[in-house]
């Protein structure tokens, strides 16, 4: 039996099944308090009807305001409803202390939905809140993945950077910028919103929300035609609040080329991240290229990460379906600017 282990809302630990029940399984257990947080008594009455525990969820965020929501990030008990909305974590070493967080990322998609993607000063208050600290800071990153979803969308340029990538076996690990001199200026439309489905028929100007399970690690998809090109761009966003990211996934990556794309298509992966912030990203060699890769051996103690090539590391892709990494580092000053 597959007995796994679950933080809750005063931070003891658990065995899901021994105090739980067995009414439910392992998984309907782990997908509900995964997409809600949901506190162990939340568990026991709706992880076996959890289009009933969404309705309540929207019917108790929607009595909610923006001075009630700072409030209860402040003191939970105060509100009876603080419990669909924050979870409660010690911080190391002791539980004398704790940090209040928002309880998943769907939670706080519905709390941006109701109250704050159009309050501009409140999406800033909540995003400085969380960064306090490394248990809250998770629903930072999560603000400034939605932040930056409305901001893609707008018409505008941003200056993106080529990363210089090492070779690692079949793998490249782009992890440092080139010459901050040497920039990329795109110019994005005003864009409209629509989700990606299977076999979509890309189009300009259209931004593209692909589901978490269709293509790993890209949050966002956008095909532009900027003014003097002479090819559309298709623009693959990963949206990252620190250094740390996934590594790129291959799976996601071949599922692109499923889509009813242009032909004489140019393709960029940019990788979206605070200002100060370099990333690094492991990606296959055969799909991640550039014009100029590093032959370093000097750092041959650097954690290389997972092998991610499927298939011949040499093995080459049409100059088409490869995509160059770009790093946008986006201005603290203008995240939050009307």
């Amino acid at each position: 039996m597959w007995i796994w282990f679950l933080e809750v809302h005063d931070a003891h630990v658990f065995c899901s099944r021994q105090f739980l029940g067995h009414n439910f399984t392992e998984r309907q257990l782990w997908d509900f308090h995964n997409k809600y947080g949901a506190s162990p008594g939340t568990l026991v009455l709706y992880a076996d009807k959890p289009a009933t525990y969404k309705s309540v969820l929207r019917r108790e965020i929607t009595k909610m305001n923006l001075s009630l929501l700072r409030r209860i990030f402040k003191d939970p008990g105060f509100h009876r409803s603080s419990h669909f909305i924050t979870t409660i974590e010690p911080l190391p070493p002791g539980r004398l202390d704790f940090k209040i967080k928002i309880a998943s990322q769907h939670v706080l998609k519905l709390l941006w939905e109701e109250h704050i993607q159009h309050e501009i000063e409140d999406m800033e208050y909540f995003y400085n809140q969380f960064l306090d600290n490394s248990i809250t800071a998770t629903s930072a990153g999560w603000i400034f993945k939605l932040r930056m979803h409305q901001l893609l969308m707008r018409q505008q340029t941003i200056r993106v950077f080529p990363i210089l990538g090492h070779c690692r076996k079949a793998n490249i690990i782009y992890n440092a910028p080139r010459e901050w001199n040497n920039p990329t200026d795109l110019q994005l439309p005003n864009s409209v919103e629509h989700p990606l489905v299977e076999r979509c028929h890309l189009l300009n100007a259209h931004y593209y929300h692909p589901k978490p399970t269709n293509l790993h690690a890209i949050d966002s998809l956008l095909l532009i035609h900027p003014p003097g090109k002479p090819s559309p761009i298709l623009l693959t966003f990963q949206i990252i609040q620190n250094g740390v990211q996934p590594n790129v996934n291959v799976n996601g990556l071949c599922k692109i080329n499923d889509l009813d794309i242009p032909p004489d298509i140019c393709r960029y992966h940019v990788v979206v991240t605070p200002e100060g912030i370099h990333p690094k990203i492991t990606a296959p060699m055969k799909y991640f290229r550039d014009e100029e890769i590093l032959n370093e051996d000097e750092d041959e103690d650097e954690d290389d990460g997972e092998m991610l090539a499927d298939g011949d590391g040499d093995e080459e892709m049409p100059a088409d379906k490869v995509f160059p990494v770009f790093h946008f580092p986006v201005p603290m000053g203008e995240l939050f600017a009307h």
